[in-house]
């Protein structure tokens, strides 16, 4: 792994991130964070994208924690582009 990280990162970040992926095992253990590693060899994922700790779930509130005048409004998505153009007024 480690000439891995030498060839895609370089010698100094390879240095960073093995120094990471270390302190995850003395946190964590070697077994644990042995298996994420190999899952995220076979997937090609990120190396500390596959070591960090998931995120929790959003809060949800009560449906009657809502104003009544919001209960009822449905937000199927939204993209960083439409808010673009709500700051710069333009129209969509």
């Amino acid at each position: 792994m480690a000439r891995l990280l030498v060839d895609i990162h370089g010698p100094k970040q390879a240095s960073r991130i093995f120094a990471k992926v270390l302190g995850h095992i003395e946190t964590r253990g070697l077994d644990a964070v042995a298996n994420r590693l190999q899952v995220a060899l076979q997937d090609n994922e990120p190396l500390l994208l596959a070591l960090a700790a998931p995120s929790s779930p959003a809060p949800e509130l009560a449906h009657d924690a809502l104003p009544q005048s919001l209960r009822n409004v449905e937000v199927a998505a939204g993209c960083a582009a439409d808010y673009d153009r709500i700051l710069i007024g333009a129209e969509s």
